[in-house]
Formats: structure tokens, C-alpha cells, sequence
């Protein structure tokens, strides 16, 4: 009778268990907060590892070894695949050089933060040469390293479809356009040195009872680098130079549930994101709706596509042998 007992209380428990899935049912939706990573106003971040150049050196007539070795850390939430980065050591030639000066990130990609990885991966890329012979007694020299990556910036407002702006019907909206603009009237970055400042938003009321909608989108570069359209390519700018004619763009996508918007881009697709100003551009879509549709809150999701070049330098000084100061 006890090991009856047991096998009904066990059964009783797996049966509870089953409730959700009975009758086809599914388990409650997990939700994902996709907003939640894309913080922040960085992207790669570069730092010299210690001693490796060394603060101060003492040249010997015959010339000195010299190593580098760079970290580069992705901290914000764009990854980088093999091939769209490149670090570049500058150096004066008069005193040093190095059997290269340039290096890929790496053959794998240099992931960033994601719902799954709270930290960016890290690298290290190291670079050897030579100090030469120094003539005089003491010289205050600095190495750079560049870093030239393809980059993005993602992120996805919750807009207000607000079908009665004028509020004239008899029925509780599900949202206000008015009160749903000042939740973005002033942002900080979403996980990249580029980032959405402001998002703004205008309905247009036809007489087809149709709605055009704008949203008015400002964009700045929040880093500390400079930024350029992709057509750049991390290699030329990073080991061949130029890029004149490609500095200050952005490449600007953005769809309202999917449907794609039409942007008042340049020709080539891509707005200006100049240094220490707003760039603003005017997304549209047209005809989107019926205005008998009761209102309702939509996903617009906002991308940004450049390239990025920033940089980091470590003073060193050579002396001869007995120098000082």
C-alpha cells in the first residue's frame, strides 16, 4: 500500500508539470530585451601592454630591440569579421623600424557584446624592430597605433502609431505621439563610437485617410576617432592612405516592422556625420496605414554602416648611455 502511494504522489507531479502542455499548449515566450547590450559610445579599444615599448630606453652604439604588443578589446556590440580590421603602428623613421607596420585583427571575428556575451573579445597583436643608433643625447619620440575596422550601429525604438493625433475619438489609445517622442528626445550611444542622438516623429493625415509618417533621426559621432563610409575599406585607409572622399559618412538604413523607409541619403546612400556636429536625416514611409485602425506601438529599427579609425600613442624616450633628464 506505501509503494502504491509513492508511485500515485509521483505520478501527481509529473502531471502538474505537463499542466502548461496540455491541450497544446506552450510554455510562457522569454523575453529578450534587444536594446539591453547596445549601450555605451565605444567600439575598439586600444592599450599598450607594460613595458612592451618600454617608457625610456638606453640606446647602445650598435641600436637597441624594440617590441610592441597592442590589446585590442571590442566593447561595444557590433562584431568584426576577419578582414574589416586593420592596426597600423606609426613611428618616426629616423629613429626606429619594424618588420611591418601593419597587422589584421586577426583570422577570426572579433565579436562584441551580444544577449549571450556580456564582454567583447579581445586580442593582442605584437610587432618587432629595431631602435637605431642615436646621435643625439636624449629624444622624446611617440608610437601610434591605429586601428581602421568596419563597424555598426544598431537599435530599435518603440514608436507610436498614433492614428487620432488630434485625440477625436471616443476610445483610449493604446498610445500617445505627443508623449511617445519624449522618450527619445535626447540619447546617449547604443554600443558604438556613432550613435542616435535624437529620434523625432510627424504624422501626415490625407485626405485617402492614409498616414505618411517621417521620423527625423540625428546622428554624431560620440567617439573619439573619425568616421567614414565603407567604401573606405579598413586596408586603404590604414596602409594606403586617403579616404578624403569617403570621411564624415554614414550608410543609414531604417524599416518600421520590416517595411524599409525611404531616406533623404545622398546619392551614394549615405548621410554626413561630421566631426562635433548632428547629422540629420528624414526617413519616410508613405501610405502606411488607415487612420480607422486604432492606434498602436510599432518596432523602427535604426542601422548605421562606416568604417572607424581611431588611435592611441605611447611617448618613449632614447638616451645614450650616461644621458640625463
Amino acid at each position: 500500500m506505501k509503494n502504491n502511494l509513492i508511485v500515485v504522489f509521483a505520478l501527481s507531479l509529473l502531471l502538474v508539470g505537463c499542466i502548461p502542455f496540455l491541450g497544446g499548449g506552450n510554455p510562457p515566450p522569454i523575453k529578450v530585451d534587444f536594446n539591453s547590450v547596445h549601450t555605451g559610445a565605444q567600439g575598439i579599444v586600444i592599450t599598450f601592454a607594460p613595458d612592451r615599448p618600454q617608457s625610456d630606453y638606453v640606446i647602445v652604439p650598435s641600436g637597441n630591440d624594440i617590441t610592441v604588443i597592442i590589446g585590442l578589446e571590442n566593447k561595444g556590440a557590433w562584431d568584426i569579421p576577419p578582414g574589416k580590421g586593420v592596426l597600423a603602428i606609426n613611428y618616426d623613421k629616423t629613429y626606429m623600424d619594424f618588420t611591418q607596420n601593419s597587422q589584421d585583427f586577426g583570422s577570426d571575428t572579433l565579436q562584441g557584446r551580444s544577449l549571450v556575451r556580456a564582454l567583447g573579445d579581445k586580442t593582442r597583436l605584437e610587432f618587432d624592430g629595431k631602435i637605431k643608433p642615436l646621435e643625439e643625447i636624449k629624444k622624446d619620440t611617440v608610437i601610434n597605433a591605429v586601428t581602421c575596422y568596419e563597424y555598426g550601429t544598431e537599435y530599435i525604438f518603440d514608436v507610436c502609431i498614433d492614428t487620432d493625433p488630434t485625440n477625436t475619438k471616443p476610445v483610449t489609445k493604446a498610445c500617445d505621439l505627443t508623449q511617445n517622442k519624449k522618450k527619445y528626445n535626447s540619447l546617449s550611444g547604443q554600443g558604438a563610437p556613432v550613435a542616435i542622438t535624437s529620434l523625432d516623429q510627424a504624422i501626415k493625415i490625407k485626405d485617402n485617410k492614409k498616414m505618411d509618417i517621417d521620423f527625423i533621426i540625428k546622428v554624431r559621432n560620440v567617439g573619439n576617432g573619425k568616421v567614414y563610409d565603407i567604401a573606405a575599406t579598413p586596408d586603404k585607409l590604414c596602409r594606403q592612405g586617403g579616404g578624403l572622399e569617403e570621411a564624415d559618412k554614414v550608410i543609414i538604413t531604417a524599416d518600421l516592422a520590416g517595411q524599409l523607409l525611404k531616406c533623404e541619403t545622398n546619392e551614394d546612400g549615405t548621410m554626413f556625420v561630421r566631426q562635433g556636429l548632428d547629422g540629420v536625416i528624414d526617413c519616410r514611409v508613405v501610405d502606411y496605414i488607415d487612420t480607422n485602425v486604432d492606434s498602436f506601438i510599432s518596432k523602427l529599427k535604426v542601422t548605421l554602416n562606416y568604417d572607424y579609425v581611431d588611435t592611441n600613442g605611447k611617448n618613449i624616450i632614447l638616451r645614450k648611455a650616461g644621458a640625463r633628464g
